[in-house]
């Protein structure tokens, strides 16, 4: 059983709800997956996962925004903690 209203409210379909939090989540999980394209073996994933997180600015910043995260301070932690694998990733 769906409930909405017209006015673009939530809409509950049984304990589940959509909205702003749904929306919220599904931004949360685009950045997880980028994060974890990152770290994968698959090239071109990890390259597209590189431009993204790492030198994108416009849709980076719009995605941090939706998922309720501060842009400048998950991409300096993200730069961070991906240089310090670097040297791990070059001796594999």
């Amino acid at each position: 059983m769906s409930m909405g209203n017209e006015s673009g409210g939530l809409i509950c379909r049984g304990i589940e709800i959509e909205g702003p939090i749904g929306e919220q989540k599904l931004w949360i999980a685009v950045l997880l997956q980028a994060v974890e394209d990152l770290q994968s073996n698959r090239l071109r994933a990890k390259h597209a996962a590189e431009e993204f997180l790492l030198e994108d600015k416009n849709d980076f910043e719009t995605v941090c925004s939706a998922a309720g995260i501060d842009a400048n301070a998950f991409r300096a932690r993200l730069s961070r903690a991906y240089i310090k694998r670097q040297p791990a990733l070059l001796a594999a």
